[in-house]
Formats: structure tokens, sequence, C-alpha cells
């Protein structure tokens, strides 16, 4: 996904974060900023419904982006309006299988009123746009699961803490897609699997640690990052990636995986887990 969208200010510090890394087109779309090439400011609305009514044109703002696309959201804030109408302009422009969103769920204890019927709203409307194959993947990550994966974090750096996590994550989940596989067996997704979550894979103490808690998963596909010491010396590797795998084909469920050369001293995994199931609402 070489483009990326915030929209809200959720989505735009998703999307600054992504900025690092120098290999993304950063785009952002919110209130109180200055309208460029890169970014589109909003007339400030007083509903959620009055920013889905005034969303802009947008054929200018997104006449550069040709690639896969990553459209960032959450749907606490009122912003969120606009996601559907720019959906429906970046799939005109690119076609459906380019388009993606990554949902950011929020703590929904913490939204009262309005504010969490707005949220439900953009939850499960997305939900029914990657289901019905309007979109081509809906990933869902929730910022209480991402908080129990990180632990203890200080408030000033609360948000910047759990978007390092997930933007990190899929940063890599980016690279190794392009990258060479040691060994691999290619992920076989049902053209009606694309509701998904990333996770972080333990593999030596067989722990998952999931960004969101979907529910039917279908496929999974495991991202194994070893170091050549390891990928030299250790024969057990092997037949652990093979046992995991028929844990899972057990279970009626469908697990494959690649495993990738690293410089880093430590070994690690991720995972994408796909449903075909819509999500409850909480």
């Amino acid at each position: 996904m070489e483009a990326i969208i915030g929209v809200g200010k959720a989505g735009c510090n998703i999307a600054d974060a992504f900025s690092k890394y120098g290999t993304y087109e950063v785009y952002k779309i919110d209130t109180g900023i200055e309208s460029n090439s890169h970014s589109l400011g909003l007339s400030a609305c007083g509903t959620h419904e009055e920013y889905e009514k005034n969303t802009p044109d947008m054929s200018e703002f997104i006449s550069s982006v040709e690639s896969d696309v990553l459209v960032v959201v959450s749907g606490a804030g009122k912003v969120s309006g606009v996601t559907l109408k720019v959906l429906e302009q970046l799939v005109k422009k690119l076609g459906t299988e380019k388009v993606n969103v990554l949902y950011i769920k929020p703590d929904t204890e913490e939204l009262s009123g309005e504010s969490k019927m707005q949220e439900n709203l953009v939850y499960s409307v997305l939900q029914q746009y990657a289901r019905s194959g309007m979109i081509n993947n809906l990933i869902l990550v929730s910022n209480p699961e991402l908080e129990k994966i990180i632990g203890d974090v200080p408030i000033r750096s609360y948000y910047e803490k759990l978007n390092e996590l997930l933007v990190s994550t899929i940063h890599m989940i980016n690279i190794f897609n392009h990258s060479e596989a040691e060994i691999k067996t290619n992920l076989r997704r049902s053209e009606t699997s694309r509701i998904s979550t990333l996770g972080i894979y333990n593999f030596e103490e067989n722990e998952e640690k999931m960004f969101f808690p979907l529910d039917n998963r279908l496929e999974m596909h495991y991202y194994y990052a070893i170091n050549e010491e390891t990928l030299e010396s250790d024969g057990g590797l092997m037949q652990s990636i093979k046992n995991k795998m028929r844990e899972i084909n057990n279970s009626s469920q469908r697990g494959t995986y690649g495993v990738y050369s690293t410089q880093y001293p430590t070994n690690y995994a991720y995972l994408i887990s796909f449903s075909q199931k819509i999500q409850k609402s909480t």
C-alpha cells in the first residue's frame, strides 16, 4: 500500500507516523489544516451528517494517487462522516482491488450519546462495504487491544506508542510482501474474506497477540522474521512451523506462512487474519 490517506485527527496522526519510512505517499483530510497537494482542509461542520453532505469533490486532490491506497479512519470523530464519499471517489478512480481501509476502533466505553452512535454507524457500514466487495480489505484495530500488548504507557505518549506499534507492524508486513521468502506457502484468501486484523506471534511460546478480537477467523498468514544464524543452525524451526500450520488446518481454518531473513538479533513473527463475518458492535 504505497499511498496512505488519513481522515480526521486520529487518521492523520497515523498517516504522519508512516511518513518517517519515506516509502509512502501520505495524504491528510481534516479540518484546521491548509489545503495543498497532500492535504485537504475541510470546512468545520457541526455534525457527522453535515460532513458527509458537504464532502467536496476530490478529483484533483487524489489525481496523483495511482497505487494501492490505505484509508485510515476512526469513527469517534465527526470528520469520519466524509469517509464513505472519499471511498466512493477512490474506487471510481482506482477500482475496488486497490482500495483498503484501516479502521481504528476507540475505547467505546469512553464514548456516549451521539459519538457512540456515529462510531457504531461507521464501524458497521465499513464492514458492509468490505463484505459486499465494495473495497478490497478492511483492517480492524482496537485501541484497547493495542494497549494490552504495549502495557503501561505514559499519558503524553499514549497514542504515539499505540500508533508506533500499529504502523511498524503494517510497514514490516508490507516489506515482507515485497521480499523474497526463504520458504513460503501462498495465502489462500477466499473472495468473501475481506474483514481482517493484524497480530504479533511469539512462536516460541505459541502465543498470539491480536490487534482486534476477530470472530470467526478463517484464514491466517504468518510472517516469520528469522535472523541468519537461526536459519543456518536451527534444525527444529521448520518442523515447528509445520506443526503450527497443521494445528490450524485441523481446526477447519487455513494457515499459510512465509519465512524471511533479517539482520535483527531477535526472531519474531507477525500475522494477518481474515474473516467472512460481520463483527459485532460493542
